[in-house]
């Protein structure tokens, strides 16, 4: 399966493009890692673990979710809103989201940057690799992130994502995918769980050095085209 996911990449990418894949086909149990414990800039994606933090502080009482954070966490992940991820991490604490990455056990995952300033040298944004966000994935799928009730409402937000130019793309049109994108300039990612018919699995793509954005797009809908085929309804 590595071997045909990298070719569907290199055919719609080039030779020159850099890409890291992870996922777990829930139901077989097959995994699939390409680069995947390299680290890559995370973009958007991170704001995954803000997420979290803001349900662990809610279900622990230090800060019960106003109707203001509900709203922000729905249009940080669903819209990928860079203003109501800022908001929330002044509320939440960047030394707590990077509490709760360690507790996830994301060894290869940092949070040093807020969104709307972030730098324009890659080297320093918010970083992460394909199989923390596939390991990410499979506790969320299993009701394992903070709660099974925080793990549902994640899911749910997730599944609203209005972004379908990346995972979903190459999907059937009835496959349901919860996931979070993320990109900018050089860089396009999506992370998701994928339900179709009896199939379930997780997903996790990132591509750098891609220089056209639609190009990149692309890129991920061909990895997650290849996957479908092999993980996908019998």
């Amino acid at each position: 399966l590595a071997e045909r996911v990298v070719a569907a990449a290199r055919a719609v990418a080039g030779p020159g493009a850099r890409i890291g894949v992870a996922g777990r086909d829930l139901v077989g149990g097959q995994r699939l890692q390409i680069a995947a414990d390299q680290s890559f800039p995370a973009a958007s994606v991170v704001k995954l673990v803000i997420a979290t933090e803001a349900f662990r502080q809610h279900e622990s009482g230090r800060r019960p979710l106003t109707d203001a954070m509900r709203a922000d966490l729905s249009r940080m992940l669903t819209a990928s809103d860079n203003v109501a991820a800022d908001r929330l991490l002044d509320l939440l604490g960047l030394a707590n989201v990077n509490g709760v990455i360690a507790t996830l056990g994301l060894a290869g995952t940092h949070l040093t940057n807020y969104f709307v300033a972030a730098p324009r040298d890659s080297s320093v944004l918010n970083r992460t690799s394909p199989a923390d966000m596939a390991r990410y994935l499979e506790l969320l799928a299993a009701d394992q992130v903070v709660s099974p009730t925080a793990s549902r409402e994640l899911r749910a937000l997730l599944f609203q994502n209005q972004d379908g130019s990346k995972l979903r793309r190459g999907l059937p049109p009835d496959a349901r995918v919860a996931h979070k994108s993320g990109w900018f300039a050089g860089v396009s990612n999506d992370v998701g769980i994928v339900y179709h018919g009896q199939s379930a699995y997780v997903l996790a793509v990132f591509t750098q050095g891609i220089p056209n954005a639609e190009t990149a797009n692309q890129t991920v809908a061909a990895i997650a085209r290849a996957v479908h085929a092999a993980w996908g309804p019998r």
